[in-house]
């Protein structure tokens, strides 16, 4: 899931900010990040809202975002 980085830092957005819009710990978000843990349905809509961006963005390889 480290599209969820790439996507999250070119909108010059932080770890806390993306967790704050989602409702979740910044841990959990950075575990998601880092591929740790899997988001949950519910948890990649509030990601990929958060992020202006589609689930399918956020489960595409880093190389296939185009950023």
């Amino acid at each position: 899931m480290n599209s969820i980085r790439i996507i999250r830092e070119s909108k010059n957005l932080s770890q806390k900010q993306i967790a704050e819009r989602c409702k979740l710990s910044k841990s959990v978000c950075s575990r998601y990040e880092s591929g740790e843990r899997n988001p949950s349905l519910k948890a990649a809509q509030a990601l990929a809202k958060a992020l202006d961006c589609t689930i399918d963005d956020l489960l595409r390889e880093p190389e296939e975002t185009g950023l």
